[in-house]
Protein backbone atom coordinates (compact mmCIF):
# COMPACT_ATOMS: atom_id res chain seq x y z
CA UNK A 1 0.00 0.00 0.00
CA UNK A 2 2.95 1.84 0.92
CA UNK A 3 4.18 1.71 -2.41
CA UNK A 4 1.46 2.19 -4.11
CA UNK A 5 0.97 5.78 -2.12
CA UNK A 6 4.50 6.47 -3.17
CA UNK A 7 3.87 6.07 -6.86
CA UNK A 8 1.16 8.40 -6.79
CA UNK A 9 2.84 10.97 -5.40
CA UNK A 10 5.60 10.62 -7.72
CA UNK A 11 3.60 10.46 -10.47
CA UNK A 12 1.30 13.36 -9.94
CA UNK A 13 4.80 15.29 -9.14
CA UNK A 14 6.17 14.37 -12.76
CA UNK A 15 2.70 15.44 -14.45
CA UNK A 16 2.98 18.44 -12.20
CA UNK A 17 6.57 19.57 -13.31
CA UNK A 18 5.42 18.89 -17.28
CA UNK A 19 2.47 20.82 -16.94
CA UNK A 20 4.58 23.97 -15.20
CA UNK A 21 7.57 23.61 -17.82
CA UNK A 22 4.63 23.60 -20.65
CA UNK A 23 5.17 26.99 -22.56
CA UNK A 24 1.94 28.84 -23.03
CA UNK A 25 1.67 29.87 -26.71
CA UNK A 26 2.15 33.75 -25.76
CA UNK A 27 5.87 32.50 -25.10
CA UNK A 28 6.08 30.52 -28.22
CA UNK A 29 5.21 33.89 -30.05
CA UNK A 30 7.55 35.91 -29.03
CA UNK A 31 10.30 33.52 -28.42
CA UNK A 32 11.65 34.49 -31.50
CA UNK A 33 10.73 38.18 -32.29
CA UNK A 34 13.24 41.35 -32.25
CA UNK A 35 10.56 43.13 -29.35
CA UNK A 36 7.11 42.47 -27.82
CA UNK A 37 5.36 45.63 -28.94
CA UNK A 38 2.53 45.60 -31.83
CA UNK A 39 4.69 47.34 -33.73
CA UNK A 40 5.02 47.08 -37.94
CA UNK A 41 9.43 47.08 -36.85
CA UNK A 42 8.89 44.61 -34.53
CA UNK A 43 7.47 41.39 -36.59
CA UNK A 44 10.04 39.40 -38.41
CA UNK A 45 9.27 40.36 -42.01
CA UNK A 46 10.60 44.00 -41.21
CA UNK A 47 13.78 42.89 -41.46
CA UNK A 48 13.46 41.23 -44.77
CA UNK A 49 12.60 42.17 -48.87
CA UNK A 50 9.21 44.14 -47.15
CA UNK A 51 11.06 47.87 -46.32
CA UNK A 52 11.50 47.95 -50.53
CA UNK A 53 7.21 47.32 -50.45
CA UNK A 54 6.09 49.87 -52.81
CA UNK A 55 2.75 51.16 -54.29
CA UNK A 56 2.43 49.99 -57.59
CA UNK A 57 1.44 53.30 -60.41
CA UNK A 58 -1.23 53.32 -62.08
CA UNK A 59 -0.81 53.66 -65.64
CA UNK A 60 -2.27 56.42 -67.81
CA UNK A 61 -4.04 54.73 -70.09
CA UNK A 62 -6.39 53.57 -66.84
CA UNK A 63 -10.41 54.43 -68.03
CA UNK A 64 -12.39 56.70 -65.88
CA UNK A 65 -14.58 54.30 -63.50
CA UNK A 66 -11.13 52.58 -62.84
CA UNK A 67 -10.07 55.69 -61.74
CA UNK A 68 -12.62 56.52 -59.87
CA UNK A 69 -12.80 53.03 -57.97
CA UNK A 70 -8.79 53.34 -57.79
CA UNK A 71 -9.61 56.34 -56.12
CA UNK A 72 -11.79 55.02 -53.19
CA UNK A 73 -9.80 52.13 -52.40
CA UNK A 74 -6.58 54.00 -52.01
CA UNK A 75 -8.85 56.38 -49.49
CA UNK A 76 -9.88 52.99 -47.85
CA UNK A 77 -6.24 51.92 -47.58
CA UNK A 78 -5.16 55.35 -46.12
CA UNK A 79 -7.96 55.04 -43.64
CA UNK A 80 -6.86 51.98 -42.32
CA UNK A 81 -3.37 52.53 -42.32
CA UNK A 82 -4.68 55.37 -40.06
CA UNK A 83 -6.84 52.63 -37.82
CA UNK A 84 -3.37 51.15 -37.13
CA UNK A 85 -2.08 53.65 -35.45
CA UNK A 86 -5.57 53.75 -33.24
CA UNK A 87 -5.17 50.03 -32.44
CA UNK A 88 -1.45 49.91 -31.69
CA UNK A 89 -0.05 53.40 -30.92
CA UNK A 90 2.96 53.99 -32.90
CA UNK A 91 2.47 51.09 -35.11
CA UNK A 92 3.98 52.84 -38.40
CA UNK A 93 7.15 54.08 -36.52
CA UNK A 94 9.28 55.91 -39.23
CA UNK A 95 7.56 54.40 -42.40
CA UNK A 96 5.99 56.59 -44.49
CA UNK A 97 2.75 56.24 -45.97
CA UNK A 98 3.60 54.93 -49.23
CA UNK A 99 4.94 51.88 -47.71
CA UNK A 100 2.22 51.76 -45.67
CA UNK A 101 -0.59 52.09 -48.36
CA UNK A 102 1.15 49.02 -50.28
CA UNK A 103 1.48 46.85 -46.77
CA UNK A 104 -2.14 47.31 -46.40
CA UNK A 105 -2.65 46.57 -50.19
CA UNK A 106 -0.46 43.26 -49.88
CA UNK A 107 -2.63 42.45 -46.68
CA UNK A 108 -5.49 43.20 -49.43
CA UNK A 109 -4.73 40.85 -51.59
CA UNK A 110 -4.35 37.93 -48.48
CA UNK A 111 -7.84 38.95 -47.51
CA UNK A 112 -9.35 38.10 -50.77
CA UNK A 113 -8.25 34.96 -50.91
CA UNK A 114 -9.97 33.92 -48.11
CA UNK A 115 -12.80 36.40 -48.76
CA UNK A 116 -13.52 36.45 -52.34
CA UNK A 117 -16.39 39.13 -52.24
CA UNK A 118 -14.27 41.04 -49.50
CA UNK A 119 -15.86 43.45 -47.32
CA UNK A 120 -13.85 46.38 -45.58
CA UNK A 121 -14.93 44.94 -42.66
CA UNK A 122 -13.10 41.72 -43.54
CA UNK A 123 -10.51 43.71 -44.52
CA UNK A 124 -9.96 45.82 -41.53
CA UNK A 125 -9.76 42.81 -39.54
CA UNK A 126 -7.26 40.92 -41.30
CA UNK A 127 -5.32 44.05 -41.29
CA UNK A 128 -5.51 43.96 -37.33
CA UNK A 129 -4.66 40.24 -37.33
CA UNK A 130 -1.41 40.61 -39.70
CA UNK A 131 -0.33 43.54 -37.27
CA UNK A 132 0.19 40.89 -34.67
CA UNK A 133 1.66 37.76 -36.95
CA UNK A 134 3.14 39.29 -39.73
CA UNK A 135 1.83 39.88 -43.31
CA UNK A 136 4.08 36.46 -44.35
CA UNK A 137 2.09 34.45 -42.03
CA UNK A 138 0.72 31.53 -44.71
CA UNK A 139 4.63 31.19 -45.54
CA UNK A 140 5.63 29.59 -41.76
CA UNK A 141 4.52 26.79 -40.56
CA UNK A 142 4.00 27.53 -37.14
CA UNK A 143 1.29 29.56 -38.06
CA UNK A 144 -0.68 26.78 -40.30
CA UNK A 145 -3.30 26.49 -38.56
CA UNK A 146 -4.33 30.43 -38.87
CA UNK A 147 -4.31 29.58 -42.12
CA UNK A 148 -6.83 26.38 -41.55
CA UNK A 149 -9.01 28.42 -39.66
CA UNK A 150 -9.40 31.04 -42.36
CA UNK A 151 -10.03 28.07 -44.88
CA UNK A 152 -12.73 26.81 -42.74
CA UNK A 153 -16.16 26.63 -43.08
CA UNK A 154 -17.13 29.55 -41.12
CA UNK A 155 -14.32 31.58 -43.06
CA UNK A 156 -16.98 34.51 -42.71
CA UNK A 157 -16.26 35.05 -39.25
CA UNK A 158 -12.99 33.44 -39.19
CA UNK A 159 -10.68 36.81 -39.45
CA UNK A 160 -12.47 38.39 -36.34
CA UNK A 161 -12.32 34.65 -34.26
CA UNK A 162 -8.58 34.58 -34.63
CA UNK A 163 -8.43 38.49 -34.01
CA UNK A 164 -10.29 37.75 -30.50
CA UNK A 165 -7.85 34.75 -30.09
CA UNK A 166 -4.63 36.26 -30.10
CA UNK A 167 -5.77 39.75 -28.39
CA UNK A 168 -6.47 37.66 -25.40
CA UNK A 169 -4.22 34.83 -25.61
CA UNK A 170 -0.47 36.39 -26.93
CA UNK A 171 -1.78 40.48 -26.05
CA UNK A 172 -3.28 39.77 -22.79
CA UNK A 173 -6.19 41.76 -22.73
CA UNK A 174 -9.16 41.68 -21.17
CA UNK A 175 -11.73 43.08 -23.87
CA UNK A 176 -12.21 43.50 -27.10
CA UNK A 177 -12.16 45.92 -29.78
CA UNK A 178 -15.03 47.41 -28.71
CA UNK A 179 -14.61 47.68 -25.46
CA UNK A 180 -16.58 44.25 -24.23
CA UNK A 181 -14.91 41.89 -21.57
CA UNK A 182 -13.66 39.04 -23.05
CA UNK A 183 -15.76 35.90 -21.16
CA UNK A 184 -16.58 32.55 -21.78
CA UNK A 185 -20.04 34.18 -23.66
CA UNK A 186 -17.87 36.59 -25.57
CA UNK A 187 -14.60 34.14 -26.51
CA UNK A 188 -17.16 30.99 -27.34
CA UNK A 189 -15.36 30.04 -30.78
CA UNK A 190 -12.41 32.15 -30.59
CA UNK A 191 -10.09 28.58 -29.39
CA UNK A 192 -11.57 26.47 -31.88
CA UNK A 193 -8.57 24.90 -34.16
CA UNK A 194 -6.16 27.06 -31.84
CA UNK A 195 -3.42 26.50 -29.46
CA UNK A 196 -4.89 25.91 -26.14
CA UNK A 197 -5.66 28.85 -24.32
CA UNK A 198 -3.86 29.72 -21.11
CA UNK A 199 -5.20 32.29 -19.75
CA UNK A 200 -8.41 32.11 -16.95
CA UNK A 201 -11.10 33.01 -18.87
CA UNK A 202 -13.81 35.03 -17.05
CA UNK A 203 -17.31 33.11 -16.06
CA UNK A 204 -20.59 35.62 -17.63
CA UNK A 205 -22.21 34.10 -14.91
CA UNK A 206 -19.98 35.22 -12.36
CA UNK A 207 -17.07 36.99 -13.24
CA UNK A 208 -18.95 39.73 -15.77
CA UNK A 209 -17.54 43.04 -15.88
CA UNK A 210 -19.33 46.17 -17.77
CA UNK A 211 -18.28 47.55 -21.33
CA UNK A 212 -14.73 49.88 -21.05
CA UNK A 213 -15.51 52.52 -23.04
CA UNK A 214 -11.42 53.50 -22.71
CA UNK A 215 -11.13 50.12 -24.92
CA UNK A 216 -13.40 51.00 -27.72
CA UNK A 217 -10.62 51.43 -30.45
CA UNK A 218 -13.68 50.71 -33.24
CA UNK A 219 -15.62 53.91 -31.63
CA UNK A 220 -12.31 56.01 -32.09
CA UNK A 221 -11.88 54.97 -35.69
CA UNK A 222 -15.63 55.34 -36.39
CA UNK A 223 -15.94 58.67 -35.12
CA UNK A 224 -12.12 60.34 -36.48
CA UNK A 225 -11.81 58.48 -39.20
CA UNK A 226 -13.22 55.80 -41.19
CA UNK A 227 -15.10 57.45 -44.09
CA UNK A 228 -14.53 60.88 -43.20
CA UNK A 229 -15.67 60.00 -39.32
CA UNK A 230 -18.94 60.60 -37.58
CA UNK A 231 -18.19 63.11 -35.80
CA UNK A 232 -17.72 65.49 -39.19
CA UNK A 233 -21.61 64.92 -39.95
CA UNK A 234 -22.82 65.97 -36.52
Amino acid sequence: MKKIVNLTVILLFTLCLSACGQQSYREQFFKNRPCKAIQFHCLPEAQSQQKNLTVAKQTPEKQEMDAIKQHKTERMYDEITQMLDIYYPDFWMDKDKAFQMAWVAKVDEITKRYYPKRSRSALEKMVLVCAIIGSDFEDKPELDFIVKRLKGKEFRSAAGFILDYLRFEVLEKDYNITGTQYNNWSLRGAGTGMPPITRHIPDFDDEWLPDNPDENKVAVYLDTVREGGRKNYK
